[in-house]
């Protein structure tokens, strides 16, 4: 993976509230999949659409949970996710539509920033959960 710094996120668009709001509607009901509806993706997707910038980008190779084993033994994922959006802050100063560390069933994955929920990507479609649980946060673009 990458040694330089992350470059950082664009501003993001004017009318991102309405933007956050449909992709979680448009994501709702997909079930998980890895390459598509994964952790990764799943935030990645997200700051594209609040920025128009894909931090995710060059992890969306990972297709399998063999891949993502591999990859995830390689580099944790709070490195992976700060290698491409800079250091993780508290999970207290996040903010709508950003990207949240969360832990379930004794594994770390991403989820988004919701206000006092969060949102990702689940076997049959999203799954919330409240933000005093989340473990970390990166900013989904200036003007967060």
């Amino acid at each position: 993976m990458s040694k330089r710094p992350p470059q950082p996120l664009p501003l993001r668009h004017p009318d991102w509230p309405q933007r956050l709001a449909d992709y979680i509607e448009q994501r709702r009901a997909q079930p998980f999949a890895w390459g598509a509806q994964d952790c990764c993706t799943f935030a990645g997707d997200a700051v594209l659409h609040l920025t128009g910038a894909d931090p995710m980008a060059d992890l969306r190779h990972v297709k399998t949970a063999a891949a993502a084993t591999r990859l995830l033994k390689r580099h944790p994922l709070p490195a992976l996710v700060a290698e491409r959006m800079g250091a993780m802050r508290p999970a207290t100063l996040a903010h709508r539509g950003d990207v949240v560390l969360i832990e379930q069933e004794a594994r770390q994955l991403l989820g988004v920033c919701l206000g006092s929920h969060w949102a990702a990507p689940g076997d049959a479609g999203l799954v919330f959960g409240p933000m005093d649980a989340a473990l970390g946060a990166w900013p989904a673009g200036r003007g967060a």
